[in-house]
């Protein structure tokens, strides 16, 4: 029987930060903290999302959680329209193949790079709700 040691993954870096670079993530925080994805497709909306839950993250790992916070409610803000699908371009659950895609991803298999069709949307749906959901 083939056996394979899985590599651990984990969100945050491994090595400790000097006090200068944390000073300076912390500057850079306080900038981008207020951050707003724009995008109107579902695709593009992932990728700005999930910016925002990194920055989550990197607020988590040197103890800004005042900031970690402030950036996951503003992501539960941002998100609850498409997941209640009160805009143009909502996560909607597919009854025949049961999973989640995009509203008008599912409309033809050329929208959103085949979104609604399941090419490679596991990947944009669950890169902002990951942080959102895990704190």
């Amino acid at each position: 029987m083939l056996q394979e040691e899985l590599t651990k993954i984990n969100w945050f870096e491994k090595t400790q930060f000097s006090a200068q670079a944390i000073n300076t993530l912390r500057t850079v925080l306080n900038e981008d903290k207020n951050i707003t994805p724009n995008a109107q497709d579902t695709y593009f909306f992932g990728k700005q999302i999930a910016l925002m839950g990194r920055l989550a993250l990197i607020a988590d790992q040197i103890g800004n959680t005042t900031t970690a916070h402030e950036i996951r409610e503003s992501m539960k803000v941002i998100l609850t329209p498409r997941l209640e699908g009160k805009c143009n371009d909502s996560l909607i659950y597919d009854s025949t193949w049961g999973g989640i895609v995009s509203s008008e991803g599912i409309k033809s298999p050329d929208n959103e790079f085949g979104q609604g069709w399941y090419n490679d949307h596991r990947k944009r749906n669950k890169k902002g709700l990951s942080c959102v959901i895990d704190h």
